[in-house]
């Protein structure tokens, strides 16, 4: 399959692996495309929320065609899988150049502080906008990662204030 065929969604996933140089877990893959979608970043995934967080079955199908073509390769390390370009895509668009900081700050976050990012993100979506209540919610949503809440509402606001422009 040639790159020119793929659609625009393919072409923005290969992209996000190519800033990051890889992408170590399916967790991580998600939550990235979830937080950066939130941010304003033209992801049209559909999330629902499952056990770890917003989750979109699309991308994992998106994902799981990707590798099946051969343009992304899957490599199961440990009880993790790792993405990474095959040699079969070459053609880097450069859809974001501008914002490879915020892309790699995010993919060098610990998964479990991704996860609560994403839920952070995913409450204020449906409409939760006090920070304590949005702290509360997610420890009742997320009880195995309560100690890590704080710290990773203070990554939120810098992600969430982070400018994209």
């Amino acid at each position: 399959m040639g790159f020119l065929m793929l659609n625009d969604s393919f072409k923005r996933l290969l992209e996000l692996v190519a800033v990051n140089g890889k992408i170590e877990g399916r967790k991580r893959f998600q939550k990235l495309v979830y937080i950066l979608k939130q941010k304003g970043f033209d992801f049209t995934e559909k999330y629902t929320y499952h056990y770890y967080g917003p989750y979109s079955a699309t991308l994992q199908m998106e994902i799981d065609y990707l590798v099946d073509s051969g343009l992304l390769r899957e490599e199961q390390v440990g009880e993790t899988y790792e993405y990474t370009l095959s040699e079969e895509y070459h053609e880097l668009e450069g859809i974001f150049d501008h914002h490879k900081d915020l892309i790699k700050i995010l993919n060098d976050k610990p998964a479990r502080i991704l996860e609560l990012i994403s839920v952070f993100f995913y409450l204020e979506d449906k409409g939760y906008k006090d920070v304590d209540i949005i702290k509360k919610k997610t420890a009742i949503l997320k009880p195995e990662l309560r100690d890590d809440i704080e710290r990773a509402f203070k990554e939120y606001l810098k992600i969430k204030n982070y400018s994209i422009n």
